[in-house]
């Protein structure tokens, strides 16, 4: 779907916030309100959470969690190319229209069909990011991988195996570094979930010390707070 100015401010009004001019979005995203995706190029089976932004990058079959921090230029779940065929290049199994604008002076050199065969050339690959999850600038995530709640991700990092809940991660290939809080505060945060109320909710849970915040919220019972999903393609535009 391609959206102009004027339909992208209809989707900030309702609280999904895209930026730019004739930005061609997926009809199948779905979209936890509010949410941001700014710069971002957004490819098929997308959904995002509420209070969670990316700044720019690439996304692709990727379930964004709640309240994730995603930098500029981050790429998620780019798909690979098939590596025990003769070539890798998409120009011998896609139609070449696919991959770039093909005149009547440069056809009779294409294949303007698919290759024909009985396996895919790569299988999809979905990416999950849990909930809570900061990914510096730069940051790459292999398609398939599970970046699980609480974690963080150094800027530059390239993720090529599953992240554990509140471990930070960095380098090329992505090692775990630390941790950001011991084994009982991890358990104890995975546990209230504390990600499935609002920012409003939690204004009074002293949010900058973890072990008063996790005391607080095990002497509440809150309600778990529902926010409304959007999927694009029921806009009528």
């Amino acid at each position: 779907m391609i959206l102009d100015k004027e339909k992208l401010q209809i989707l900030t009004d309702y609280g999904l916030n895209i930026d730019g001019n004739h930005r061609n979005i997926p009809d199948d995203l779905v979209a936890e309100v509010p949410c941001s995706l700014k710069r971002t190029e957004i490819g098929p089976q997308v959904k995002v959470g509420a209070y969670s932004y990316m700044v720019s990058g690439y996304l692709f079959a990727t379930t964004l969690g709640r309240y994730c921090s995603i930098g500029e230029e981050v790429q998620i779940g780019r798909q690979n190319h098939p590596i025990d065929w003769v070539s890798t290049s998409p120009f011998l199994y896609l139609d070449n229209r696919e991959i770039m604008p093909v005149s009547d002076r440069i056809a009779p050199h294409l294949s303007l069909q698919p290759y024909q065969h009985n396996e895919a050339p790569t299988k999809m690959r979905h990416t999950t990011i849990g909930n809570d999850v900061w990914i510096g600038h730069g940051a790459i995530i292999n398609a398939g991988i599970n970046i699980s709640d609480g974690a963080i991700v150094a800027a530059g990092a390239v993720v090529t195996k599953n992240v554990p809940p509140y471990a930070i991660v960095g380098g090329n290939p992505a090692k775990i570094i630390r941790y950001r809080f011991n084994e009982e505060i991890i358990e104890k945060l995975l546990t209230l979930q504390w990600w499935k109320y609002s920012p409003k909710t939690l204004e009074e849970y002293q949010i900058h010390d973890v072990e008063k915040c996790i005391k607080l919220l095990e002497s509440k019972k809150l309600s778990i707070e529902k926010n409304k999903k959007i999927l694009l393609s029921m806009f009528s535009f």
